[in-house]
């Protein structure tokens, strides 16, 4: 098992694409990491409240920049193929709610 620290911006979706090579891994990273959180400025852009008791993770809300992600590095739905041609860190969170914003003053 390594460690990796998520970058800004990088929701559950994209460290199972950028890590495993495969979105399968959804239910592998949850299972590695119970203890996950959401960027708390991501959740409050999204529109959820934040006060009160822990909020529940949701998988569509970036995760907690430098969040120390678990990566089962023997898991057999690793895609070697498809991590070697990732080059860059993927980050789609930004993206994605950049174009719901723009779609929204349409």
């Amino acid at each position: 098992m390594k460690t990796v620290k998520v970058q800004a911006n990088q929701s559950l979706f994209d460290l199972a694409a950028e890590h495993y090579g495969t979105l399968e891994a959804l239910s592998e990273l949850l299972e590695n990491n119970p203890d996950l959180e959401n960027d708390m400025t991501a959740l409050n852009a999204a529109g959820v409240s934040t006060t009160g008791n822990r909020v529940p993770f949701r998988l569509d809300v970036a995760v907690k920049p430098n969040f120390a992600l678990r990566i089962d590095e023997t898991s057999r739905l690793m895609d070697g193929k498809t991590i070697q041609k990732l080059t860059n860190e993927i980050t789609t969170y930004k993206t994605w709610q950049t174009q719901s914003k723009k779609s929204r003053k349409r």
